[in-house]
């Protein structure tokens, strides 16, 4: 089973109607887990540039990521069915007025997971 990060930068257009965004969104990350191969989707709010003075990492302008966990045999045929259920929501709920998309990415995990153990 391959594991994949499916990673949505996006904010409000609007400032003053970010929260409103937020719960939309969130209402909006509930139903893809209804989605074939979805298990998990967790919101994160951006609090700002972490730089590093020898890499100097690159700064996301977006004030949210999405990311959303998928599991699947096959991320192609989960993909396309992923992007119907998504059109399919968007009729019946239309997106947000105020969304913007600023970067979508879908990662393939590549290595196991590493987690700490308890007692460290």
């Amino acid at each position: 089973m391959e594991k994949w990060l499916w990673m949505v930068h996006q904010e409000s257009n609007d400032p003053l109607k970010q929260q409103e965004f937020e719960d939309w969104l969130d209402d909006h990350m509930s139903h893809t887990l209804t989605f074939p191969g979805v298990v998990r989707a967790t919101l994160y709010r951006n609090r700002g540039r972490m730089a590093s003075p020898a890499t100097g990492w690159a700064e996301c302008q977006a004030r949210t990521v999405a990311i959303y966990e998928i599991e699947t045999e096959d991320i192609k045929k989960t993909w396309e069915v992923i992007l119907q259920c998504i059109d399919d929501w968007h009729k019946i709920k239309k997106w947000h007025p105020q969304h913007k998309v600023v970067f979508r990415a879908l990662w393939q995990q590549v290595s196991p997971s590493k987690e700490r153990r308890a007692g460290n």
